[in-house]
């Protein structure tokens, strides 16, 4: 396979992650705000420390990017997988404030509860 090939193969799939990696995040949001937090938050939790993980890994930048840059021979950080040039640079900080609100209302949603316990 050509580069050219590896590239398009590698676009489809950040671009399919990153549909299902953003309704991840709304679900998340909704059962927080909502109150129906189940199973499937703590998986998402579990995701989001996965992709942190490997975002450490690659020096903040997302190891779909990195590889990407590696097949179009451009490492001065200008390539984005069909991203507006501003998205990555503020990529990061936009998930670290969704995760944080994520734990926010988490804690608060179960800090309702136990004092709820306690009353009983």
């Amino acid at each position: 396979m050509q580069n050219e090939d590896k590239l398009i193969i590698l676009t489809i799939f950040h671009l399919w992650l990153w549909i299902c990696f953003n309704g991840a995040v709304c679900y998340m949001i909704y059962e927080t705000i909502f109150d129906a937090i189940d199973d499937w938050f703590y998986v998402g939790i579990a995701c989001l420390a996965i992709k942190a993980f490997g975002w450490i890994l690659y020096n903040n930048q997302s190891p779909f990017i990195y590889y990407a840059q590696l097949f179009e021979n451009d490492l001065q950080g200008n390539y984005s997988l069909l991203q507006p040039i501003s998205l990555p640079k503020y990529n990061y900080r936009m998930q670290v404030s969704f995760f944080l609100f994520l734990m926010y209302a988490w804690y608060y949603r179960f800090h309702l509860y136990f004092n709820y316990f306690l009353v009983l």
